[in-house]
């Protein structure tokens, strides 16, 4: 931005000055103009010096109005003013050179300042994440096994009132069993006993009856 800023007023006062030198070389010669040769001489040296400390600068370098090279010089001033600007805005080019890579070196050192800022605040907020994460993967884990243990408690107390249920079903079938084991003990006996009296009354007819 500033080698282009400078480029263009450079350029800028090249044209001025080739517009003088060229402004220069149209003008066209004068005559010398009649001017009052007695004051070389002494005798006018005291009156030229009083006409003198009348006189402006500019007169003085030779810049009358009366005079017909007044254009000429003052082109010619014109351009030794662009040389000058001119040499002038080489060594401005060179001290913008300097301080355009300054510049440069400092919007460096703030992109990376800045870039470092980021990836400080990137890893604080990951680091946030993460244990967020983690927070919530350990309560779920929680949860999970909080859960698992109810399943397994269940099971248990569920297998455990099938087992009583199985051992209620064998305890009342081997009383079944008994009972049943009983009944037919008891019709044995039953029949023992029935088949015994039934063979004792036969005896009782066949023993001899005693007259008084």
């Amino acid at each position: 931005m500033f080698e282009d800023e400078l480029d263009e007023g450079w350029q800028q006062r090249k044209k001025l000055a080739a517009s003088i030198a060229e402004q220069a070389q149209l003008e066209k010669e004068v005559d010398v103009p009649n001017w009052h040769r007695e004051s070389a001489f002494e005798q006018y040296s005291a009156q030229a010096s009083a006409h003198s400390s009348h006189v402006s600068w500019w007169q003085r370098l030779g810049f009358a109005p009366n005079q017909g090279v007044t254009i000429a010089a003052l082109a010619c001033s014109m351009s030794v003013i662009a040389l000058i600007g001119v040499f002038i805005n080489n060594n401005a080019r060179v001290d913008q050179q300097a301080i355009a890579a300054l510049v440069k070196a400092q919007v460096a050192e703030q992109l990376d300042s800045e870039v470092n800022r980021k990836l400080r605040e990137f890893a604080n907020e990951q680091q946030v994440i993460l244990a967020n994460y983690k927070a919530e993967i350990s309560a779920r884990q929680e949860r999970t096994n909080l859960q698992l243990a109810g399943y397994v408690i269940s099971s248990a107390r569920s297998e455990r009132k099938e087992d009583f249920t199985d051992f209620i079903n064998f305890i009342n079938a081997q009383r079944q069993d008994e009972q049943l084991a009983q009944k037919i003990k008891f019709q044995q006996l039953e029949q023992a006993i029935d088949y015994r009296k039934a063979s004792y009354q036969p005896s009782l007819k066949n023993i001899p009856t005693q007259n008084p």
